[in-house]
């Protein structure tokens, strides 16, 4: 589930709100009978929220808003995350059995919504931030005026994994498996937004301003990173997951790794970098987490003219070779991330990253590869402006989106100058990991 959904519970929670999260498909691996419908009528439940954050989940949600609101008429459906806000008028106004979506930071109009349909405080719906809603059969959009702020970020809870139904199980799902008897792990990242604009990234600085009306980074102050991570080992997780990168030159993991260190937190921590980590940043990693964590670089191309052209923290191929040359010196374990099917991305761009990814292979026989197909992100400004990036996708709508899903998966290519099905083969024929 995307990281701030136990962060808006915990906040629904602590404000007087019986909240509880639950992961069907959890439920369906541990009970083959259970059926979401039976349980929220068992559990007299008045409002349910579906986070449609991933734009892969689209149908999904859908699919399960409509089985719900037939079993229970009555129900209010409230929809979230960056999908949702990426398309909520056109949810609101397709999708009749949704009956609320909140654009960006949804803790604060959450709960002033639960409030006003729970009798709790007289509420009129125009009033609320970030909410969009019918008003006879016409969508009104609110204003996006709330964004979460540290007043917010550092007080709520990201461990309250007692409001997560069967949580124990929850915490040992991995996305890629249903082995529940993995060591628990959790995806925890230290703030929201990005700084920077990549022109395939869906939660870049252009969709992060467009569609939550984030302008700016926001960090968790590192003592409430560290009460979170303190309470994520205290309940036995061994393994932290983040990708939030967003300003490389500023001291906050240099204060944070401090803090865990002097606070003797051990955990075995996979990074994702957004740009090329300094030494320092290298050196500091290696002192405060197990020797099974692992730093992810995605240089995505090995064109560095294509490179600097589609994506932000620009670094060369040299300087690539030699940050994972100290990596390799400190043993610290790597994986290096390319995409195919890239804006812009022509042949010659496509064997220049066979090149390097030969280089890498030779230098660091033990650094694991990636080559990914990538994504048509809604939010991305590839996708909101597809005529310009010569982009030829039947993907421009939500309905569209959920259309494809109906079908076996689609990759949606650029086709400025070279054929995306040439390069998808390319990226098969290299083999994509070492595995």
């Amino acid at each position: 589930m995307p990281i701030g959904m136990l962060g808006i519970a915990d906040f629904l929670y602590r404000n007087h709100i019986n909240t509880e999260i639950i992961h069907e498909k959890l439920e369906k691996i541990l009970n083959k009978n259970f059926s979401l419908e039976k349980y929220v009528k068992e559990q007299n439940v008045n409002i349910c929220c579906f986070d449609l954050n991933w734009h892969q989940q689209s149908k999904n949600v859908i699919d399960t808003v409509k089985r719900l609101k037939k079993s229970s008429s009555n129900i209010k459906i409230i929809i979230g995350g960056f999908t949702a806000s990426r398309f909520a008028k056109e949810i609101v106004k397709k999708f009749k059995d949704i009956d609320y979506v909140i654009k960006g930071d949804a803790e604060l109009p959450l709960l002033m919504l639960c409030k006003s349909m729970l009798g709790m405080k007289k509420i009129n719906l125009n009033k609320i931030p970030n909410l969009v809603y019918r008003n006879d059969n016409h969508v009104i959009e609110n204003k996006i005026r709330h964004q979460a702020g540290t007043n917010i970020l550092g007080k709520i809870s990201y461990a309250n994994f007692g409001l997560i139904k069967n949580s124990d199980s929850y915490l040992r799902l991995r996305k890629d498996s249903e082995d529940l008897k993995k060591e628990k792990c959790i995806y925890f990242s230290a703030g929201r937004g990005c700084s920077e604009t990549c022109l395939f990234c869906g939660g870049s600085r252009y969709g992060q301003q467009k569609y939550n009306n984030r302008p700016l980074v926001k960090f968790i102050p590192v003592n409430s990173t560290i009460k979170s991570l303190q309470k994520f080992s205290e309940q036995g997780i061994k393994i932290w997951n983040s990708c939030f990168d967003p300003n490389p030159n500023l001291n906050y993991y240099s204060h944070l790794f401090k803090k865990i260190r002097e606070k003797n937190i051990k955990l075995t921590h996979y990074f994702d970098c957004f740009s090329l980590p300094s030494e320092k940043f290298i050196d500091d990693f290696k002192k405060t987490f197990t020797n099974d964590s692992c730093l992810n670089i995605s240089p995505e191309t090995g064109s560095e003219s294509l490179r600097k052209h589609i994506r932000s923290f620009f670094y060369t191929n040299e300087e690539l070779l030699l940050r994972l040359g100290h990596i390799a010196k400190l043993d610290i374990r790597t994986s290096v991330y390319f995409s195919t099917g890239l804006p812009f991305e022509t042949k010659k761009d496509v064997k220049t990253t066979i090149n390097l990814i030969k280089i890498l292979r030779k230098r660091f026989p033990k650094i694991i590869i990636y080559v990914n197909p990538i994504d048509l992100e809604p939010g991305s400004i590839i996708f909101d402006h597809q005529n310009r990036f010569g982009i030829k996708s039947s993907l421009k709508s939500f309905e569209d989106i959920i259309n494809a899903q109906k079908q076996p998966r689609e990759i949606n290519f650029s086709t400025k100058s070279f054929s995306g099905k040439t390069i998808l083969k390319n990226a098969m024929d290299m083999r994509l990991t070492r595995d």
